[in-house]
């Protein structure tokens, strides 16, 4: 088994929009927002290990969200948001992928034309978003949308109601096309509006 570590947007405006983002993306699954730093492990960080981590000073546990970015390569279709680690950037470990930017992944699927899409919507908007994060943990894997929706969809009911409507028609939203998946995420990015994320206007 293997094990991998990072960080959670801690609870706000923000990652209630980003979590739905993501879910709009993916409907066939349902994962929190997340920054991945250490992995795969093929062991677990010791508790010791990671309360040390937690412990000290030197981190700020705090991120910023850069910009959008796109990877399509290979049949596989990914748009995240690059992230700037700050003081948390000795804590990255990704021995597969030494190289790799850090980010936000928002869609991971095979749909480049639905890639390509959210990524323009997203770089409609100035980021550069300064956002708390939860302290160094374990990321859990993609769940099941029927098995863990009730308790993910608590997180951002108001929103979901409010941008995609009623809950209880959440397994349509498998059969929706990648263009209304589109304008319901601007829906959801519109209901958004914190100073420092403005829309652009654009010429």
């Amino acid at each position: 088994m293997q094990y991998f570590y990072g960080v959670y947007l801690k609870s706000t405006g923000l990652s209630t929009t980003l979590d739905l983002v993501r879910f709009l993306s993916e409907p066939e699954s349902v994962r929190f927002s997340h920054i991945t730093l250490r992995g795969p492990n093929q062991i677990k960080l010791s508790k010791t290990y990671l309360h040390r981590v937690r412990e000290d000073k030197r981190y700020d546990w705090r991120i910023l969200l850069v910009k959008p970015g796109q990877f399509l390569d290979n049949g596989q279709s990914t748009v995240f948001i690059d992230v700037n680690l700050g003081s948390l950037t000795p804590l990255l470990s990704k021995p597969d992928f030494p190289q790799a930017q850090p980010h936000l992944t928002l869609y991971d699927g095979e749909d480049r034309r639905f890639a390509e899409q959210l990524f323009d919507l997203l770089s409609e908007y100035d980021w550069n978003i300064r956002a708390e994060v939860t302290e160094l943990k374990k990321i859990e894997k993609k769940q099941k949308v029927d098995e863990v929706f009730l308790s993910f969809y608590m997180a951002f009911e108001d929103t979901f109601r409010r941008t995609v409507g009623d809950p209880e028609q959440i397994s349509m939203m498998r059969n929706v096309s990648a263009e209304q998946r589109v304008q319901l995420i601007r829906k959801v990015l519109a209901s958004f509006r914190p100073e420092s994320l403005k829309n652009l206007q654009r010429a």
